[in-house]
C-alpha cells in the first residue's frame, strides 16, 4: 500500500465553496481511496497563501518534509498551478522528491512526475502557471494603482487613524496622542525620552504595536498622513516570485495627493518637525547623538581640542550626587591629551545659562525682517522666484505634443517618429514639473524657518517670565555649549548668530554653594 497525501491551497473567500477546505478533503480521500494499492495520509492544505513562493507555505513544507523522512510514498494535488508558481521551486521539489522514488500526481493536468516524459511536461505546465501569475500580478497592481490616483489608502491601519474601505477617518482617541508626540518633539525632547514617557504613563500604543519603539515614533513624525496629505507607492514588490518590498526611489513613480483626509497636526507644526528631524539627523552624522538622558546631552563641546563632552558622577559621602560636563579626550586620556579644558558643574552650567538668558536683548520685529531678507537672498540665488516660467513651457510642450498627434492623423509623419518626438516632450514635462515641485518645497521650508524663529522668541520671553524654568526647557532653545580654559564657555542658543561668552566662578559647598557669572571682557549683550 501507498502512503498516499494531498495537497491544496484553498480561498479564503468562505464563499469559494468549490474550493473549500472540507470539499477538497472530500475529493481527495475519494480519489485516493479509488485506488486499491493506495491509503490516504492525509490532506495538507495552505490558505489564503500565494503559490509563488515556498518560504509561507507551513503545511507545503510540513508536507514535503514528510515524504523527505520517507513517511510519504506519493503526493497528489490537482493541477500544476495550486501546486506552485514558481517554475524553479517547483521542478526542485518534484526532483529531489524523485530521488527519493517519490511521485507527485497533478491530476487535472494528466502529469506524473514518475513518467519518463513527466518532467518535460510539468516544466512547461509550470512556466505557463509563472506567466499567468505574473499577469496577474501586473493586473493587481495596475488596479491598485488606479485606485491610488482616486486615493483610495492601501496598507494597515495608521495610529491616530480608522482605516475603512480605503478611507481615513480620525481616531479621537489616538489623535490627543499623536499632538502631544509632535509637541514633545519641537520643545526638544528626544524620541527615546518620548518613549519612555509614554510607557511610562501607559498610554495605548494601539491595535497594530505590541509597544511603543523609537522606530514607530520616528515613523509618526515623518509621516505625512498626520499633515493631511497621502502618499503611497513608498515601498513596492520586487517581483512577483519572491514577494520582496522593497523602497521607492523614483518619486515620478509615486502617488502623492495634498489636502486628502482630515488632518492631525498643522502643516506648519508638520514641516517644523521635519526640520528638526533633519538638523537632528546632522548631529548623529557629526557623531553626536541627540539624547535626552540629561538635558545638555549631546549640546556640550569641548573648544580647546574640538571633542564632544560627555557627563559623568560623582557621588559625596552622604550619598548624594553632584554631575560634571568633562571633555571627552581630557576624560579618556587625562593630561597626555593636551587639551587644557575644564570641568563644569551642572548646576554651574543650569546658572550660566540663565544668566546668559537675561544677556539677550529682543527685536523681534529687527529679527523677522533680517531673517526674510536672508530667506530671500537665497531665494533668488538657489531658486526662481516662481513657477510661471515653467508652467507657461508645459502649456508649450503640451501644445506640441496635440500638434505631433495631428500631424500624425494627417499622415505628415510615422508612428515611430510621432512616439519618439511624444517620448521627447514626455521627458521635458516630467524635467519641468520636478522643477516646480522643488521650487514649492523650498518655498515651504523658509516659511517654517520663519514660522519656526518666530516660536523660538516667544519661547525664550515665556522663559524668562518664569520663575525657575526646568533644564529639558532649557534645552528646547540652546543650540550648543563649548567650554574652555579657566572656566570660560560661550552658550549659542538657536538662531542667535552670536554667542553669549561668559566666565563664571564657583564658591562654597552644599548648601551654600554658589554660582557668580559674569560677561567676559570686550563682551556686550547680544541682540537677536
Amino acid at each position: 500500500m501507498l502512503r498516499v497525501s494531498a495537497y491544496c491551497r484553498v480561498s479564503t473567500d468562505h464563499e469559494d465553496q468549490a474550493n473549500s477546505l472540507e470539499n477538497q478533503k472530500l475529493y481527495f480521500e475519494n480519489y485516493i481511496n479509488a485506488n486499491s494499492d493506495w491509503e490516504f495520509a492525509g490532506l495538507f492544505a495552505d490558505e489564503g497563501i500565494s503559490g509563488t513562493s515556498m518560504k509561507k507555505r507551513k503545511k507545503f513544507n510540513e508536507m514535503v518534509g514528510k515524504a523527505y523522512n520517507r513517511e510519504i510514498d506519493l503526493i497528489v494535488t490537482k493541477e500544476v498551478s495550486r501546486f506552485a508558481r514558481n517554475t524553479v521551486d517547483t521542478l526542485e521539489v518534484t526532483r529531489k522528491l524523485k530521488a527519493l522514488g517519490i511521485g507527485v500526481i497533478f491530476i487535472s493536468d494528466n502529469i506524473d512526475t514518475r513518467d519518463n516524459d513527466g518532467e518535460f511536461r510539468l516544466t512547461i505546465m509550470a512556466s505557463v502557471a509563472q506567466e499567468e501569475s505574473r499577469k496577474t500580478s501586473e493586473r493587481v497592481k495596475w488596479g491598485m494603482r488606479r485606485g491610488m490616483e482616486k486615493g483610495y489608502v492601501y496598507g494597515p491601519g495608521i495610529f491616530g487613524y480608522h482605516l475603512n474601505k480605503g478611507v481615513l477617518a480620525i481616531n479621537e482617541d489616538e489623535a490627543p496622542t499623536v499632538q502631544r508626540i509632535y509637541s514633545d518633539f519641537l520643545a526638544g525632547m528626544g524620541i527615546t525620552s518620548i518613549v519612555k514617557k509614554l510607557k511610562q504613563e501607559n498610554v495605548p500604543c494601539g491595535e497594530n504595536r505590541k509597544a511603543w519603539s523609537v522606530n514607530n515614533i520616528r515613523s509618526i513624525l515623518v509621516d505625512e498622513k498626520y499633515a493631511g496629505d497621502l502618499l503611497q507607492r513608498k515601498m513596492y514588490i520586487e517581483s512577483h516570485l519572491t514577494h520582496k518590498a522593497v523602497k521607492n526611489e523614483d518619486p515620478d513613480d509615486m502617488v502623492y495627493i495634498n489636502d486628502h483626509h482630515p488632518a492631525i497636526i498643522d502643516r506648519n507644526t508638520w514641516e517644523l518637525a521635519q526640520l528638526e528631524l533633519q538638523r537632528r539627523a546632522a548631529l548623529i552624522g557629526e557623531k553626536s547623538k541627540h539624547s535626552n538622558k540629561y538635558w545638555a546631552s549631546g549640546l556640550v563641546e569641548c573648544g580647546e581640542c574640538g571633542s564632544k563632552a560627555i557627563s559623568r558622577n560623582k557621588y559625596n559621602k552622604d550619598g548624594t550626587m553632584i554631575r560634571f560636563w568633562y571633555c571627552r579626550e581630557l576624560y579618556t586620556y587625562g593630561k597626555s591629551s593636551g587639551c587644557k579644558s575644564d570641568l563644569v558643574n551642572d548646576t554651574a552650567l543650569l546658572a550660566c545659562v540663565r544668566f546668559a538668558l537675561k544677556k539677550l536683548e529682543f527685536d523681534s520685529g529687527g529679527i523677522l525682517n533680517e531673517l526674510q531678507t536672508e530667506i530671500q537672498r537665497a531665494h533668488n540665488s538657489n531658486a526662481p522666484e516662481n513657477t510661471k516660467q515653467y508652467e507657461e513651457r508645459i502649456k508649450k510642450a503640451l501644445a506640441k505634443k496635440e500638434r505631433i498627434i495631428d500631424m500624425y492623423a494627417e499622415g505628415d509623419i510615422s508612428k515611430v517618429e510621432m512616439n519618439q518626438m511624444k517620448a521627447k516632450y514626455d521627458d521635458e514635462i516630467k524635467a519641468l514639473k520636478s522643477t516646480i515641485e522643488k521650487v514649492r518645497i523650498e518655498a515651504k521650508k523658509n516659511e517654517a524657518a520663519k514660522e519656526n524663529l518666530s516660536k523660538a522668541i516667544t519661547r525664550i520671553r515665556d522663559i524668562l517670565k518664569q520663575e525657575d524654568p526646568t533644564p529639558e526647557v532649557y534645552r528646547s532653545i540652546i543650540e550648543k555649549v563649548v567650554l574652555f580654559k579657566n572656566h570660560d564657555l560661550d552658550i549659542y542658543f538657536k538662531y542667535v548668530n552670536s554667542p553669549i561668552r561668559l566666565h563664571f566662578e564657583t564658591s562654597g559647598r552644599k548648601e551654600t554653594y554658589h554660582v557668580e557669572c559674569e560677561l567676559r571682557p570686550n563682551t556686550e549683550s547680544v541682540a537677536i
